[in-house]
């Protein structure tokens, strides 16, 4: 089965995150937001959940330490998440979150 012939749960409206030339890409993808926080961060958390496994940084900073950190499942019957406190990951001010998955 293709990746992208796969049935996404995703919200109406969105554009796809595949560029045009995916074909040609080696498999990974790296995605990446700019986001802007007004005030102090009291706390923060980041839940992540993805088909395979991948890196995600937060103003350049890996976010947790592991390596392979999501086992394999029955992706039909359960997807595992991972949830990290990035509290002090977070500046007052211009931010940014990556993450580079395969």
């Amino acid at each position: 089965m293709n990746l992208l012939d796969a049935k996404w749960i995703t919200m109406p409206g969105l554009p796809s995150v595949y560029p045009a030339n995916y074909d040609k890409l080696d498999g990974s993808y790296y995605f990446r937001r700019d986001f802007v926080v007004s005030e102090d961060i009291e706390n923060a958390e980041l839940l992540i959940c993805m088909l395979g496994l991948g890196v995600c940084s937060i103003n350049g900073r890996r976010v947790g330490d592991d390596v392979l950190s999501t086992p394999f499942t029955h992706y039909d019957k359960r997807v595992i998440y991972r949830r990290y406190d990035v509290t002090g990951y977070i500046n007052s001010g211009n931010n940014a979150i990556g993450m580079h998955i395969g």
